[in-house]
């Protein structure tokens, strides 16, 4: 239990975090009534920010959007999980879409993300996850490769913001999807082919 407090002479008020939950504890039951009220207060306040800032513990069904600023332009990438160890990897500055594996884990406010491994010397890449919401943060982005000695080092990284939400089957690839162009219109085939999404 840690002291928060003292409401009057040889009463003190205490805490102990739980998880995402604040139990309180007053040393003695005399205590004025208002000053109880007052330290319930702040309390829900601090136990609230506290759930807020928590990272998930499963993102099965989330939508990660990443921005990550570059000198006058913004890349956006975007990662879709569709179940424990899958997820699809959108690359908005080109336009592919990849399936991938990873692992998730989260303690507290902060999510690690790990996809891979990637060929024969299993690189893989690793994003650390900063929740200061529910719904958004910050991030750091690192590419793990192997040397010629064999020793995975970092080879690329960079950080950025990101945001949250459930995915919906838009987000998808568009499978089984077919259409004809004769490419008269140049409005009608970009609405067809995929359209750059870099903000400038």
């Amino acid at each position: 239990m840690t002291e928060i407090g003292r409401l009057s002479k040889d009463q003190y008020a205490f805490y102990s975090l739980i998880g995402d939950r604040v139990a309180l504890e007053l040393k003695n039951e005399n205590a004025p009534l208002h000053s109880c009220i007052l330290l319930l207060t702040s309390l829900f306040a601090f136990s609230a920010n506290v759930r807020a800032s928590t990272a998930p513990a499963s993102i099965v069904g989330k939508k990660f959007v990443l921005s990550r600023p570059n000198g006058s332009q913004t890349y956006v990438l975007t990662r879709i999980f569709t179940d424990e160890s899958n997820f699809w990897d959108f690359e908005n500055p080109n336009g592919d879409l990849e399936q991938g594996s990873y692992q998730w884990s989260a303690i507290n406010a902060n999510g690690t993300l790990q996809e891979g491994p990637y060929g024969s010397q299993e690189s893989y890449l690793k994003i650390s996850f900063t929740f200061s919401s529910t719904e958004s943060g910050t991030f750091f982005l690192s590419l793990h490769q192997s040397t010629s000695s064999g020793i995975m080092e970092i080879s690329y990284s960079t950080s950025g913001t990101f945001t949250m939400s459930d995915y919906s089957t838009s987000d998808l690839p568009p499978f089984n999807t077919y259409f004809s162009d004769d490419f008269n219109s140049a409005t009608t085939s970009r609405n067809y082919w995929y359209d750059n999404l870099e903000t400038t």
